[in-house]
């Protein structure tokens, strides 16, 4: 339900809902390159169990954006060890997100989720071999392509046109993929400083 009030001549709204899908435009002006330490470089969890708050971290996601998990040095066979990521989405809400430590040396793991900030990095309690440590000792957490949408979006079909350094405009659109769940779109490529835009219909109401 829609709650609205009048103010000094101003309609103040907290939700706004759209009957019919409305187009909208995001634009990020200085895109950053897939990284695997942009956020944390070469931490041991093995060593140093304790959460990480984010005053530890490298830098925060410049935009919101899953996330991506290196080991860096190789991990427990199996993939038992799992390092949990908190923070807040694209809407400022409370996310978090296990990431499974692969077995192999500078395998990584990617989320699906997207972080607009991270406020801590700990082990995941539920690791089957310790719920205080992890085997690799060299553990790197960046970004991948996928960016957190601003406002919802339900199907690829509705962008009506993605450009990218002036590339992927209207022809590449239907082949972007998209998360109703999570709100994100999957970038085709990312490289650094690029401006990128988004133009797509939605109906405003927050998931």
């Amino acid at each position: 339900m829609t709650q609205y009030g009048w103010r000094d001549g101003k309609l103040v709204s907290k939700r706004l809902i759209v009957k019919d899908k409305m187009p909208v435009q995001y634009i990020i002006p200085k895109t950053v390159a897939y990284s695997t330490a942009g956020v944390l470089s070469g931490h041991d969890f093995n060593a140093a169990s304790t959460a990480l708050t984010n005053v530890s971290l490298a830098l925060q996601p410049p935009y919101p954006m899953n996330l991506v998990l290196c080991a860096n040095v190789a991990g427990t066979a199996g993939h038992a060890d799992i390092i949990k990521i908190a923070g807040e989405d694209q809407f400022g809400d409370y996310v978090s997100e296990n990431f499974y430590i692969k077995a192999t040396a500078a395998a990584t793991t990617a989320g699906s989720k997207a972080f607009g900030k991270v406020d801590s990095i700990s082990v995941y309690a539920g690791n089957t071999d310790t719920s205080t440590t992890v085997k690799s000792s060299d553990i790197g957490i960046g970004w991948h392509k996928t960016i957190g949408l601003p406002w919802p979006i339900e199907l690829n079909t509705d962008i009506i046109s993605y450009t990218y350094d002036g590339s992927y405009a209207t022809t590449a659109v239907d082949f972007l993929t998209v998360s109703k769940t999570n709100n994100t779109v999957v970038m085709p490529t990312m490289g650094a400083g690029v401006v990128t835009s988004i133009i797509y219909k939605t109906k405003f109401s927050k998931p």
